[in-house]
This record gives structure tokens, C-alpha cells and sequence, in this order.
């Protein structure tokens, strides 16, 4: 996998393979909402709790993307797919259609959906400077994760310490853990640069490393 993914039209996306991940990027500031009517009972409890303007929108942009991703891979409309919520609020596939595995992560622009026919999780943070960074990794992470911010200045030190946050996290989703979930066996993931503005992490659960990860910019917002 590439540190620096290249991004594909959906046209261009080949089919999705047993051992291929495809990696969507959706602009949310850009991209079109999520009608109400598309969301499932689940959807809708979580939506009457949000009472930030900005947050409130972000959730429905992000779950019109989703839902128009995986119709794409389902054959069916976006008001059809369907999503239920999982204990910690990830949005996730009923049993039925359990072949297709999905993961999402979003910062207040940029949204990542992972697809994949085996369990996936994705992570995106915007860069910036994280105050005490050194810290908070070794209260989290093992020493050897944390010797390698040892010696680094800033900025080095904080775009280092978000690719292992994103390796992490993601790693702990694909898992099935929440972030400070129990031990996993903990699955490979790497970092990568989705734009000159962010860092993530896609994690796998094939027993071999994905043949083909393959970024596709969602048509609306790329």
C-alpha cells in the first residue's frame, strides 16, 4: 500500500475481490446531505440527540455518503441499504448483507469509508500539533510504539504520533474493539496520507495483506 494514496473516479473503481479494499474519500463540507427518509429507527434516535447545528449536519452528510457507497456495491437505492448502529454508535450493515464489510471515519471535512468482504476499520485525523503527545502515547500504546517519538521535534513528533493514533484505532476497529476496548488479536494495518492535510490507517483481517487497496474519490466530493 502506498503512504500516499491515489484517488480513482468511481468509474474507474474495478469490481471488489475477496482480497481487495476499496478506500472512499468523500469532501463532507461539499457532498450532499442524507435524506431523513433514508434513515433507519436507529439512525433517527441518534439523530433527535444532536443538538449541534455543525455536528447534526456532518452526521447526515456522512451517512448519505455511506449510503450511496454501498448501494453502489449492493445494487439497490440508498434509501434501501440497510444500516443499523452498533453498541458505541458505528454504523453497520444488517446480518443479511454480511458479506459486504464496511468501516468509517470522518474529521469535520474529510470522510474514509473502508469496503472490504472481510472485516475492515479505517481512521482519519486531521495533522496539527498534539500538546503533550508523548504522554498520552504512554499511557495508551506499548514502549516500543512510544520510543519512536522519543527524539523527535515538533512538527515530526506529533504527524508521527497521529500515524500510530490512526494505526491504533484502527486496528482496534477492525477488530471489533472500541478504542479502549479488552485485547484483540491485534490486526496489520498501515498509515497513509489520504491528502496533504490528513493522515489515516486502513486495518485488515484477510489472512494475507490486501492485493489491491484502491482509493476512490466519491464523485461529489472529490
Amino acid at each position: 500500500m502506498h503512504e500516499v494514496l491515489q484517488w480513482r473516479s468511481p468509474a474507474e473503481c474495478p469490481r471488489l475481490t475477496e482480497t481487495s479494499v476499496h478506500v472512499w474519500r468523500c469532501d463532507l463540507v461539499t457532498a450532499p446531505s442524507c435524506e431523513i427518509a433514508w434513515l433507519g429507527p436507529d439512525e433517527r434516535a441518534r439523530l433527535r440527540h444532536i443538538r449541534d447545528p455543525g455536528v447534526r449536519d456532518r452526521f447526515l452528510t456522512a451517512r448519505g455518503f455511506v449510503r450511496r457507497t454501498l448501494a453502489s456495491y449492493l445494487g439497490i437505492g440508498p434509501e434501501h441499504v440497510p444500516l443499523t448502529i452498533a453498541p458505541g454508535g458505528k454504523p453497520r450493515l444488517a446480518a443479511t448483507t454480511s458479506a459486504l464489510h464496511f468501516n468509517l471515519s470522518h474529521t469535520r471535512e474529510l470522510a474514509l469509508l473502508a469496503v472490504a468482504r472481510h472485516p475492515v476499520g479505517i481512521d482519519v485525523e486531521s495533522l496539527r500539533r498534539v500538546p503533550r503527545c508523548l504522554d498520552i502515547a504512554r499511557r495508551v500504546w506499548p514502549v516500543e510504539w512510544c520510543d519512536t517519538l522519543v527524539g523527535l521535534e515538533e512538527p515530526a513528533r506529533s504527524t508521527r504520533f497521529l500515524q500510530l493514533w490512526t494505526q491504533f484505532e484502527a486496528q482496534q476497529k477492525a477488530g471489533g474493539q472500541g478504542v479502549f476496548g479488552g485485547p484483540v488479536d491485534v490486526p496489520p494495518a498501515q498509515p497513509f496520507f489520504p491528502d496533504a492535510d490528513h493522515v489515516a490507517a486502513l486495518a485488515w483481517t484477510c489472512a494475507a495483506p490486501p492485493d489491491d487497496v484502491i482509493g476512490v474519490a466519491d464523485d461529489v466530493g472529490s
